[in-house]
């Protein structure tokens, strides 16, 4: 297990919020998707027999008789802390790579509604490329990589939207099996993290932020249809600088570039973390 983060998911640990409403009774048409099974206060009444809400109650006399329900996320959640169960790696195809050893104390995660949710606040600590410290330009710390102005910066002009990546939980393989992953979106010309300087030969690097594209990447989480405590969200690439998976179902490719030597490639982002969802826990559901 990596290094557990004492801190998206601010400056202290917060607990976690979660708000439910409670009238929304049964699964959204729409799956996968953020919620909550929980017993019915009578035993009786829900739409489920399980504390997953996986196998389906009957109805006796016109109405259900399970002991659960399934109650949809409707507001915000937030997950914390974040552990990293190995390094982070950022990859480009030409092959430079910036690998971060442990995540800061204060990373997390938010989800923001039923399938959506906010960038994770990364402060990634030990970066280096080559063997050589990495930072970011906003750093105070050696060898620290941060988007936290994602976070906490304002939009520039009125109207336009803040700073920051938007995460849209979707299908990356349907079936039996489904794979779950979240697929995140650049919302104006931001970029992934400010400009990371590496001594050496590497130099500065930019991550996302091509306004003509490439500022997207996908990530697996899970488990799903379990409530649980803990959610593993993985990023991976396929070859150098190839992100995988590279779509949702349904959807078109996506990817994300970085900017050095005055052009753009593609770049990949791989590296496991733990997402934990509080002690009543939650769950990713994919079946109605």
């Amino acid at each position: 297990m990596g290094r557990t983060i004492r801190g998206a998911l601010l400056a202290l640990p917060v607990a976690l919020v979660v708000s439910l409403v409670l009238g929304a009774a049964g699964a959204s048409a729409k799956l996968p998707e953020y919620g909550k099974c929980v017993a019915t206060e009578s035993g009786t009444g829900g739409r489920y027999l399980d504390a997953g809400c996986i196998e389906k109650a009957k109805r006796h006399h016109g109405e259900f008789v399970g002991e659960f329900e399934w109650i949809p996320l409707e507001e915000e959640k937030d997950f914390e802390p974040l552990e990293l169960e190995g390094p982070m790696t950022f990859e480009t195809q030409s092959g430079d790579k910036v690998e971060c050893a442990v995540a800061g104390e204060f990373d997390s995660a938010e989800l923001t509604g039923l399938t959506s949710q906010k960038t994770p606040l990364w402060v990634f600590e030990g970066c280096s490329s080559e063997g050589e410290e990495c930072h970011s330009s906003v750093s105070i710390e050696p060898g620290e990589i941060t988007n936290s102005f994602a976070w906490h910066e304002e939009a520039e002009e009125e109207g336009q939207p803040v700073p920051g990546w938007t995460g849209r939980l979707g299908f990356v393989a349907k079936g039996p099996e489904p794979v779950v992953g979240v697929e995140y979106n650049v919302k104006n010309a931001e970029r992934l993290f400010p400009p990371v300087a590496c001594s050496g030969a590497v130099g500065t690097i930019w991550f996302g932020g091509n306004k003509k594209g490439g500022n997207s990447f996908i990530s697996t989480i899970g488990p799903t249809n379990e409530m649980t405590k803990t959610f593993a969200e993985t990023f991976s690439e396929s070859a150098p600088g190839i992100q995988a998976p590279a779509k949702l179902a349904g959807r078109h490719a996506v990817y994300i570039q970085a900017f050095r030597n005055n052009q753009w490639e593609r770049m990949a982002i791989s590296g496991p973390w733990i997402e934990h969802a509080g002690r009543s826990g939650f769950e990713i559901k994919t079946l109605p």
